[in-house]
């Protein structure tokens, strides 16, 4: 596959100008996919790349680069149309607002499906974000589940997991994947390529707070105080299923090749 003039091999997939040609990283027929976009110039903030699902709801005005958007807290986001489930992942190739001279920003969210009180809902929902750390030069880059113990459309509060990686602030974009499943009772997160992963405390196949109705994710965040900075993403996917460990690693790959063929230096 050439795009570009340029040569890469990922297995089944595909991008080039002509998004009908465009086919998702993971096998199709494997299903699960609800949203996946590309940012830049030459890309449609509004578009999913996924067959046969709606696109996304643009709030504000994201502001384009060649080869990403940047979104702010409560002001430019995109609404996903992706409703939260017991199983899902979440992927995002984005990069970090904060610098070694401002090295404390807070929690830069990239993919939230923040949620509100009510019915199998919490405050904390299921979120991809960077997030300070306490050592000098380093930040978490972290997935947040929440769970209840109560059963599917009975309020209850939330308990809400973080996974977190840490790594060095860098001005680079980097790949990360978030997944958890509440029937397996587990959630992981691989940063890239570096994986951990870690035990739910609430064992039930109905554990997730997903909202009533359920909550959509959004790319940014939608709710929450604006802050003076904004996130930068590349690329960003919600499925609807946990994907496997050799899953992980072709998306990884993809991301990589993907922001080779853009030039972009990671």
């Amino acid at each position: 596959m050439s795009t570009t003039g340029i040569s890469v091999k990922v297995p089944n997939a595909d991008w080039g100008a002509t998004r009908a040609w465009f086919r998702p990283p993971l096998d199709e027929a494997a299903g699960g996919w609800g949203y996946i976009n590309l940012f830049g110039t030459s890309e449609k903030l509004e578009q999913n790349l996924s067959r046969n699902m709606p696109g996304g709801i643009v709030t504000g005005t994201p502001v384009r680069n060649a080869n990403s958007a940047l979104f702010r807290r409560h002001l430019n986001y995109i609404s996903t149309q992706v409703a939260q489930v017991y199983a899902m992942t979440f992927f995002a190739i984005a990069k970090t607002a904060r610098t070694l001279a401002n090295q404390k920003v807070g929690n830069e969210f990239i993919i939230s499906n923040n949620l509100s009180n009510g019915p199998d809902g919490g405050t904390n929902g299921t979120s991809l974000y960077f997030a300070d750390h306490g050592d000098e030069g380093k930040m978490n880059v972290t997935f947040a589940v929440t769970q209840t113990e109560s059963p599917p459309g009975t309020p209850a509060a939330g308990r809400t997991t973080q996974l977190s990686i840490s790594i060095p602030i860098t001005d680079k974009p980097i790949v990360i994947i978030g997944s958890y499943s509440a029937a397996e009772n587990v959630m992981r997160i691989v940063v890239n390529g570096q994986a951990t992963q870690a035990t739910l405390p609430v064992n039930s196949a109905t554990s997730i707070q997903r909202g009533a109705p359920p909550r959509v994710g959004s790319i940014g965040q939608n709710t929450g105080t604006p802050p003076p900075y904004d996130i930068e993403v590349f690329a960003a996917a919600l499925l609807t299923r946990k994907i496997a460990a050799a899953e992980e690693t072709t998306l990884t790959e993809w991301g990589y090749s993907y922001l080779d063929i853009k030039g972009v230096s990671h």
